[in-house]
Order: C-alpha cells, then sequence, then structure tokens
C-alpha cells in the first residue's frame, strides 16, 4: 500500500535597521534557522494525517517518523506506519538546506513537513521560495515554479523548549494545473536544530480531468518526542 504524506502535498518587507544605541527586544529579533547533519543526530516524531475523498470513507494515517543523521549534510527519514497494519516502512532523504523543491520528489514533500527558511527572518517577515510541479501544455511536458510562502510569526515554546513559530502557504494557480492544490501550515521550528517541535498542516487537492473532478482534503500533525 503506497501511502502519501500530506502534501496534498506579502511581499516581504525590510524593517527599519536600528541604530547603534538601540536595544532590539527579543521579541523583535531575527531568527536564523539551520538543521547539521554532519555530526551524529537521531530525532523521532508521532504523525497522524486524515484524508477525506470525495465519494469514500474518510482515512486514518498514524506512525512514527524517525530522522538519522548520515553526517554528510544530508539525514535519512523512516516513516513506520502503525495504523493501518502492515504497510511497509518508507525512507526518504532529507537535506540541511531546500535543494531542487519539485513536487515529483518525495524530498519536495519533505519540505513541507519539516519548513526552513533559506535567511534570517524578523516577525512578519516572509521567506518566497518555489516548488516546480510538473505541467502540460498541449501534450508538452513543462513545470510551473508554485509560490511557497514561510513567514516568521514569533518566538514560541513547545513542551518549554524554544522555537520559531512559522506559517506556511501554498496554492497553485487554477488557471495554469489540471490539479489545484491549497495548502496552510503553522509549525514551531526549534531555534537550535533546526527541526519542528509540531507541525500542522491542512491542505486540499481538487482535480480536473476530461470534466471530471475529485477533491480531497487532508489534515496531517506531526509532534516530535
Amino acid at each position: 500500500m503506497r501511502i502519501t504524506v500530506l502534501v496534498l502535498v506579502a511581499c516581504s518587507s525590510t524593517p527599519p535597521q536600528p541604530s547603534d544605541n538601540t536595544v532590539v527586544p527579543p521579541s523583535a529579533a531575527a531568527v536564523s534557522l539551520a538543521r547539521d547533519f554532519h555530526g551524529d543526530g537521531v530525532w523521532t516524531f508521532t504523525l497522524r494525517q486524515t484524508m477525506d475523498v470525495a465519494g469514500m470513507p474518510k482515512q486514518t494515517i498514524e506512525g512514527d517518523l524517525t530522522i538519522t543523521s548520515n553526517r554528510d549534510g544530508t539525514a535519512k527519514v523512516t516513516i513506520a506506519i502503525t495504523e493501518p497494519k502492515d504497510v511497509p516502512a518508507m525512507s526518504f532523504s532529507l537535506a540541511e538546506k531546500p535543494i531542487n523543491l519539485k513536487f515529483e520528489r518525495p524530498e519536495a514533500m519533505l519540505e513541507l513537513m519539516f519548513p526552513l527558511p533559506t535567511k534570517p527572518l524578523r516577525p512578519n517577515e516572509v521567506d518566497k521560495l518555489t516548488i516546480a510541479m510538473p505541467k502540460r501544455t498541449l501534450d508538452k511536458q513543462t513545470t510551473l515554479d508554485v509560490p511557497y510562502e514561510l513567514m516568521f510569526v514569533q518566538r514560541d515554546k513547545v513542551a518549554d523548549q524554544p522555537c520559531a513559530t512559522l506559517d506556511s502557504k501554498l496554492e497553485t494557480p487554477a488557471n495554469e494545473v489540471d490539479t489545484v492544490i491549497k495548502l496552510r501550515g503553522r509549525s514551531c521550528v526549534d531555534l537550535r536544530d533546526g527541526l519542528p517541535r509540531r507541525v500542522e498542516l491542512d491542505g486540499s487537492v481538487v482535480t480536473n480531468v476530461g470534466g471530471n473532478t475529485m477533491s480531497m482534503t487532508a489534515k496531517f500533525e506531526l509532534v516530535r518526542k
């Protein structure tokens, strides 16, 4: 059984720089998030996903996700589904920094689950990224760059651990592709290791092929153990 992990998966403004004599309160200071997969490290999470496809029973998926550093700038991500039963474990690769984000690559799906800005952000600043999505025009296969935004909301704590709350947003243009994907997410990323303490994603997919429309909604939750 093949499990597809959810993915159905404002222009940034530069705030005025403080003068040399200005003290920036911690709540207004920029955060810089980074993952480190060059040393040893193992991180474990619980995951839960619910999917509701029109005309079909609602499906719930539960399991465990483990990230193990390869000590070469990448990490192995293993997903073990506990419910439903008898689903083979799945393995993917996660890089320290987001690279080559494409919808057809599992790594792009992981980046939506493990959001990471590519630059320091102050509260309410947005990092604008793109994810390439396959697009067929007149029987010719091309790609469409879909905007993907990450906004730093505030510093926070989860299980008494300091983290940065990020809001994510992705939406494919309805007039460009047959499949319209909408995604909204909120995560709290650990300030020390760049991996989330908690992730919540809500999304929808509407596909229109040959006049037939199929719709699906899903909710994905990830919590660090």
